[in-house]
């Protein structure tokens, strides 16, 4: 099976690879097109031209020989032929270069209007096509990055869904809020929705483990990423199996999902530090955990009960960062 995986991330890595080689391709083929539509412009820009200038000079010989005409009515009693012949005669050619310049000129026209189109088109369908091998590219690269971490998961036999093991170990060099806003980074909004969801349950893992790290829980809960739980609950965890569940349903917003996992893993500190002997309120969280409120039972007693109301306002400070995080960008 590893083997597999090995030999799908090989292939997908060469088919994005390909993917990506084709944008270069299609800037060199707008490029030729570019130069095709250039020359043929040129050729049609040099006919018109040129007939525009023998317009210009059909125009010139026809009102000389007018002028002529006009010249030798006026000085000669008899008018010879040759000036009324030269009159139509020039006036027939310009009347006919004016008709070849006007086609020439509609040809022209025609042919800028459709180029302009069909450039517009052809640019607009670039733009289109670079944009989805892009997302494409993007795609395949986080789910090329996904199938690693499997395979990883696979060789090092961890326990897929267990926190313990597929947390990101923080930097030892990093300080406590740099490492904080290094696992918040991919629950700003802008990130998170371009997530997969299985990214997005690894940043949930990387902050459990995190917070299992911070407060010194030895041994951390597993999380359980769960399809099943409808729209009625974020997660919750429970105490029995060490567990804490996330309803993937719920998962479109960051803030929740940050709030929510930093909320239940307080709740799994209590559950070990009110067995911890050295824990100065062992006894505290005994009898909250003892005596706890269930909502259905009373919702303002539940809100306002310590093991509560502790959870609550340590999963703020999560929040209060990522908040933070989104005001610096």
């Amino acid at each position: 099976m590893a083997t597999d995986i090995y030999v799908s991330i090989a292939s997908l890595e060469e088919f994005n690879n390909s993917l990506m080689q084709t944008l270069p391709m299609l800037d060199e083929l707008m490029s030729y097109d570019d130069n095709l539509i250039k020359n043929a412009t040129e050729k049609i820009t040099i006919v018109f031209d040129d007939y525009a200038k023998k317009q210009s000079y059909a125009y010139d010989e026809y009102q000389q020989a007018l002028d002529d005409l006009d010249y030798a009515e006026q000085n000669y009693e008899d008018v010879s032929d040759s000036y009324y012949e030269a009159v139509e005669t020039t006036e027939r050619k310009y009347n006919y270069i004016v008709q070849c310049y006007g086609k020439i000129k509609n040809i022209r026209d025609t042919y800028i209007s459709s180029v302009d189109k069909y450039r517009r088109d052809a640019e607009k369908e670039s733009e289109t096509y670079s944009s989805m091998i892009k997302k494409g590219s993007t795609f395949l690269e986080r789910y090329i990055e996904v199938l690693k971490r499997s395979n990883k998961a696979l060789f090092d036999n961890v326990t897929v869904g267990t926190s313990k093991e597929r947390c990101v170990i923080p930097d030892i060099n990093e300080s406590y809020d740099e490492q904080m806003d290094a696992l918040l980074d991919n629950f700003q909004e802008r990130k998170w929705s371009d997530l997969l969801l299985e990214e997005q349950k690894q940043s949930i893992t990387d902050l459990a483990c995190f917070i299992a790290d911070d407060t010194g829980n030895e041994n951390p809960p597993e999380i359980d990423f769960r399809d099943d739980m409808g729209n009625s609950s974020y997660g919750g965890y429970n105490p029995d199996t060490n567990t804490i569940e996330i309803n993937v349903n719920l998962l479109d917003d960051p803030y929740e999902a940050a709030d929510t996992i930093a909320h239940e893993m307080w709740h799994a500190y209590q559950e070990q530090a009110k067995n911890d002997l050295n824990n100065p309120r062992a006894g505290e969280y005994r009898e909250g955990i003892d005596n706890y409120i269930k909502p259905e039972i009373d919702f303002e007693g539940y809100e306002n009960q310590m093991i509560e109301a502790e959870a609550r306002d340590y999963a703020q400070g999560f929040k209060d960062r990522l908040a933070g995080l989104k005001g610096a960008v």
